[in-house]
């Protein structure tokens, strides 16, 4: 009786598990939709190995069942996964491999989107003719299909790249069937878009009255409590508008709204320039400076972002090429993966008879066994779980030397960054001050010669020799103090510079953008250019290599 009921369970879980696949293989496109709905939560969260699992298994799906139009879907998707990873040649090669696709099912929603894609991504690598040629290609097709919401979409895309390109006027024309089409589908979200696109055309050909009416009407379309890059990209752009105006109470007051409205880095970037401008044109230098220095941080902060996400773009690429592998090998098995599955069950329900039955025979006999072997098994447990306490308590100890050594050098590292701030700010606070005495000096220069007195005379030759030693000298001393080690390596492999060449190549070294260092030299950015090619000329080496030589001739001298 118990063997009978034993091959009863057996016979049970052999036609459940035949159940089961039965019912997985005819819900294969529910679970496509599935993955669909997991790979958008984790494209949300850009959380990029998910999204490379749940792809991955939607494009082995869509090419077994050979679902056609969900292979366009997905070859898509892949491509922006890789846009957004940098790798273009990869995301062009997934765009084209789905062009292919639409064109053989002559799927026209298919066309458009791919179309769309590639015309994105030269317009990402500035190939403007190139994305225009593609985006117009999908501008047709979604004409002919009578499509109100991709014409307006698309026919925004077009009017963005001929922004950028100059060609203002047929920006205009694809502008305004943008925002006809986007009115007429009530898409709120994207006629705000096209409308930031129609202020920037009108600001691009200095019709600002015209403009800032258009922004106004805007403005009061986005919401209060809406919170992304558009908006502040919207709000820069109205602040601009008054900069050329002269209105500077009101671009300044936008760009601050902008800034409240949480940017992208990179817009905030931008708007930190702008607001640096506003207030130099003001001559509130001290502002000016913080708003530079703000602009500084935040390039930093930028910098170490990219070069995070540089090192997580490497490892998804690795990721990808991982999955394509595997996609490829899932391929070959797919028409021996139904026949080896049904042999597996069967055999694994005789295994399973098997193993019950030797199973009972020796329960009785081994009892005993078992038990003297779980008490040995335990010890010999306790033995490796010393042996790992052991072992773990040494890898902390280690881990925590390294800690205290990255700190360190990360402190030290801290340390440096923050005194060439300092430096830097020194530098444009001498700079401004040397601006002045030089407007001081000229005023005393304009007085006639009959009416200056010998005590006139001399104080302006105290002012120019203060204002010579301050330039040339002291941005050295306190360089050199900083950075000891920079200064005598450069010195000794180079002992024909002079102060002044030194002087140039330590803002070079701090990596101060061309404005700034011409502002502290007191000279024109075409002269900064000139030096720089006579520096290298000197150094002999190219003067796009000098930042990169400037900073290894320090690394190797530590």
């Amino acid at each position: 009786m118990k063997k009978a009921s034993n091959l009863t369970k057996i016979s049970i879980l052999f036609c459940f598990m035949m159940f089961l696949s039965s019912t997985v293989s005819s819900n294969t496109r529910a679970y496509y939709e599935k993955l669909f709905k997991l790979y958008q939560q984790a494209s949300m969260k850009r959380d990029y190995s998910k999204s490379i699992e749940y792809l991955t298994e939607m494009q082995t799906l869509a090419e077994n069942n050979n679902w056609r139009d969900l292979q366009i879907e997905v070859l898509n998707d892949i491509g922006l996964l890789y846009t957004d990873i940098y790798d273009y040649n990869k995301a062009m090669d997934c765009y084209m491999k789905s062009y292919e696709i639409a064109l053989q099912e002559n799927n026209a929603k298919g066309k458009i989107i791919a179309l769309n894609n590639i015309g994105r991504q030269f317009s990402i690598e500035e190939n403007y003719d190139k994305s225009k040629e593609y985006v117009k290609k999908a501008y047709d097709i979604a004409c002919q299909l009578g499509d109100s919401l991709r014409i307006g979409q698309i026919a925004m895309n077009i009017a963005a790249t001929c922004n950028a390109t100059g060609e203002l006027d047929i920006a205009t024309i694809y502008i305004d069937i943008s925002l006809l089409m986007l009115k007429n589908q009530s898409n709120i979200i994207g006629l705000s878009h096209a409308r930031t696109i129609k202020i920037e055309n009108l600001y691009l050909k200095q019709q600002y009255d015209e403009a800032e009416q258009l922004a106004l009407i805007t403005l009061e379309e986005f919401s209060e409590k809406q919170i992304d890059d558009i908006k502040s990209h919207f709000l820069l752009l109205f602040s601009q508008i008054y900069y050329k105006k002269g209105r500077l109470q009101k671009a300044i007051h936008f760009a601050n709204e902008a800034l409240y409205n949480y940017p992208q880095l990179m817009t905030k970037i931008e708007i930190y320039q702008h607001l640096s401008e506003i207030y130099r044109a003001n001559n509130m230098f001290l502002l000016a400076i913080q708003y530079q220095d703000s602009l500084m941080m935040t390039k930093d902060t930028l910098s170490k972002i990219n070069e995070k996400d540089r090192i997580l773009n490497n490892q998804i690429k690795i990721d990808l090429l991982n999955s394509e592998k595997e996609l490829a090998h899932s391929k070959l098995k797919q028409k021996t993966e139904r026949i080896l599955f049904i042999c597996i069950i069967i055999f694994i329900s005789i295994l399973s008879i098997v193993i019950v039955w030797l199973f009972r025979i020796k329960l009785l006999k081994n009892k005993q066994s078992k038990i003297i072997a779980e008490n040995s098994q335990k010890i010999i447990e306790m033995e490796l779980e010393q042996e790992k306490n052991k072992k773990m308590l040494l890898e902390q100890q280690l881990k925590e030397q390294e800690i205290e050594v990255l700190l360190e050098q990360e402190r030290l590292n801290n340390e440096i960054e923050i005194k060439n701030r300092q430096l830097i700010a020194r530098a444009l606070s001498e700079s401004n001050r040397n601006e002045l005495l030089e407007e001081i000096i000229h005023l005393f220069s304009e007085i006639p010669p009959h009416e200056k007195d010998q005590a006139l005379i001399s104080s302006i030759q105290k002012l120019k020799l203060q204002q010579k030693e301050t330039l040339h000298n002291n941005f050295l001393s306190y360089f050199e103090q900083i950075n000891p080690v920079f200064l005598t390596a450069l010195q000794e492999k180079h002992p024909d510079l002079t102060p002044n060449d030194i002087r140039i190549l330590s803002y070079f070294y701090l990596n101060l953008p061309t404005k700034e260092i011409a502002i502290l030299l007191n000279i024109l950015p075409d002269s900064l250019k000139k030096k720089k090619q006579r520096l290298a000329t000197k150094l002999g080496i190219e003067t796009t290599d000098m930042d990169t030589y400037l900073l290894n001739l320090s690394k190797t001298n530590i």
